[in-house]
């Protein structure tokens, strides 16, 4: 085998990298020409907080039409979850997709592993006009270290 020249590589190299997906740039995209094309409407801006997991679980107890969201991986969300979460894969091509076909107007709480990707994930809330969304700061292993119950397996509606 004999080696590759350098421009070769420096070649196949460029061409990899621009190959290389980056998904929060093209949800952010997507995002943006939604809001673009969506009907002009006179909408209030998105009320967005981050709560600890205490408050969320006091929001959770007040407020039984809220709606869980957890934007991990389908195989992290089948390993455990909180009860009544819907799952939307915040790293799925499809993410803007699903999350635009939500009712804007219901109270979401929003939660990921760490808190990490929910942070991320806001943006988009607020640029597909959500009005009410309750971050989970420290995720859901904050949820765990405070004691707190979760489901395991998958039980979405």
């Amino acid at each position: 085998m004999s080696p590759q020249s350098p421009k070769r590589r420096q070649w196949e190299f460029a061409n990899a990298r621009e190959q290389r997906p980056r998904r929060w740039q093209a949800l952010m995209r997507v995002a943006m020409l939604l809001t673009l094309f969506a009907p002009a409407q006179a909408a209030e801006p998105a009320s967005i907080r981050d709560v600890s997991a205490s408050e969320a679980q006091a929001l959770l107890s007040s407020r039984p039409a809220m709606v869980l969201l957890d934007i991990r991986t389908p195989e992290e969300f089948a390993a455990g979850h909180l009860r009544r979460a819907i799952n939307i894969d915040f790293l799925a091509d499809d993410f803007l997709v699903r999350l635009n076909a939500l009712d804007k107007n219901v109270d979401y709480l929003v939660y990921c592993r760490s808190g990490r990707r929910s942070a991320r994930a806001l943006a988009a809330f607020e640029a597909l006009q959500f009005q009410s969304i309750y971050h989970l700061a420290g995720g859901l292993r904050q949820w765990r270290r405070d004691g707190r119950p979760t489901s395991p397996g998958v039980d979405q509606p």
